[in-house]
């Protein structure tokens, strides 16, 4: 496949969870920082447990649906790519504020 070509998208299980983490991201003024008490935030919103969140960023962050952004200090907030923005629509679960951070 060219460099170039997005990457093909084979569902998975996880979609549906991965999508509404990937929403929840969005909704942060600055995208989505996930300090251990963000993560248990996120965690009672989705109503899962804080290592299943876990187990949806890595998820996300190996199929580049999320891509970091650094705000110095060494402070990392992780914002919704195009192909992350494609899964929410896939799912369905897009509410007007599907859009992606540069890719």
């Amino acid at each position: 496949m060219p460099a170039d070509s997005p990457p093909s998208h084979h569902p998975s299980p996880l979609d549906g969870a991965i999508a509404r983490l990937l929403l929840v991201l969005q909704e942060q003024p600055a995208s989505g920082s996930l300090s251990a008490k963000r993560m248990s935030e996120i965690a009672d919103r989705l109503d899962v447990p804080v290592p299943f969140v876990q187990a949806l960023v890595q998820s996300a962050q190996r199929r580049k649906l999320v891509k970091p952004g650094y705000l110095g200090r060494g402070r990392i907030v992780w914002h919704v790519t195009a192909s992350g923005v494609d899964l929410i629509h896939r799912q369905g679960l897009a509410h007007g504020r599907a859009t992606a951070a540069d890719d």
